[in-house]
């Protein structure tokens, strides 16, 4: 008689839990891909929204960024009018327009800056750095402040390179930070954004 042959119970199981761990990490790898797109939809949408505005006051102020606001809330008052913001907060943290804790994004004092948050549900910080717009932000001149931006307001992951974003604001426009030699770029020739270099460089990839 022909012996039959088939798989033992442990040989079963050892198949079953295979297949288990290949569906787990493919699954993984389709979230991330997902959370990908949506934090590079996100970020472009609010570069776009701030390089817009940004724009236009420039075309109002003389074609120049310089000496358009003192501070932080004369510097708000002026966004949010052209980006149609919902709320306006004197201390973005303090006032909800800025999540109480992150992974990764500005410090205290920039968070507690003047904020807004837009009807997508994202939240802009700006931070005043030089009204005169004559500093230089590394080895890139007329820098004139900064906007810190979570895409995605109170929800996670709250961390930069991802959901928050750093755009520094110039006389003449705003860049992402990490662009045109300012103090983010590891060197002219590039950057980097893994561990033990600055997470915002991460960004980069998601406006490419």
């Amino acid at each position: 008689m022909q012996k039959s042959e088939a798989f033992t119970l442990a040989e079963v199981l050892i198949v079953i839990g295979l297949i288990g761990v290949v569906a787990v990490i493919i699954s993984r790898i389709l979230i991330d891909s997902s959370q990908n797109i949506e934090n590079r939809t996100a970020a472009q949408k609010a570069f776009s929204a701030a390089s817009n505005a940004t724009n236009l006051i420039i075309s109002e102020n003389g074609m120049s960024l310089a000496n358009t606001y003192t501070s932080a809330s004369e510097m708000i008052n002026m966004y949010a009018e052209k980006m149609n913001a919902i709320k306006k907060c004197n201390s973005a943290r303090n006032d909800g327009c800025w999540a109480p804790a992150y992974t990764g994004g500005p410090s205290t004092t920039q968070s507690n800056s003047a904020g807004m948050v837009l009807s997508d549900g994202s939240f802009f910080v700006f931070l005043s750095t030089d009204p005169s717009c004559v500093s230089q932000s590394g080895n890139a001149p007329y820098a004139c402040g900064e906007i810190y931006v979570d895409t995605n307001g109170f929800k996670n992951p709250n961390t930069v390179g991802k959901d928050i974003l750093q755009f520094v604001v110039y006389k003449y426009g705003i860049r992402l930070a990490g662009t045109n030699n300012d103090y983010y770029q590891v060197n002219i020739n590039g950057y980097r954004c893994p561990s033990g270099h600055n997470p915002i460089l991460c960004q980069l990839e998601l406006l490419k």
